[in-house]
């Protein structure tokens, strides 16, 4: 089952308050801190390629002043498919599907931007070493930085 349509549909329907925001963001960091033991182990060199592209494009979206939010869709969807299991991938998937939406997102300074690809790149490079402990933390203090709240 592809939960890309059960994603799309539930999204404005899970999040109504701070509360659930705060639920959300929990369910986030659960699983793509797990997925990280998982990427260390089973990530293959085309896996990290998507993932350093990504970065790459992330970096120019930044240098054109444009907020990078499809780039770094990118970076993530390549660290969770870098577990090669697709239930990881659906639950991320339909987990992210929120985070899609332009109006969950806040506007983070060039600075906020500069810093969360430079901790995309650290997490990468930590898994290419097979060093997951290393991500975690890099991707603990990554996503302690998201706002808490849905107004932000």
């Amino acid at each position: 089952m592809d939960f890309t349509e059960v994603g799309r549909t539930a999204q404005f329907l899970m999040v109504r308050t701070d509360q659930d925001y705060k639920e959300l963001l929990e369910a986030r960091h659960v699983v793509e801190m797990a997925s990280l033991n998982m990427a260390a182990k089973n990530a293959t060199e085309s896996d990290f390629k998507r993932m350093f592209a990504a970065l790459d494009r992330m970096q120019a979206d930044i240098d054109a002043g444009h907020l990078p939010l499809d780039s770094e869709k990118e970076f993530h969807d390549a660290l969770i498919r870098s577990t090669n299991n697709k239930f990881v991938c659906q639950f991320s998937n339909l987990i992210s599907r929120f985070f899609e939406d332009p109006r969950s997102v806040a506007s983070p300074s060039k600075e906020d931007q500069l810093q969360a690809l430079e901790e995309h790149r650290k997490i990468a490079e930590f898994l290419q070493q097979g060093d997951h402990k290393s991500a975690a933390e890099i991707l603990d203090r990554h996503l302690s930085r998201i706002p808490k709240s849905v107004d932000k």
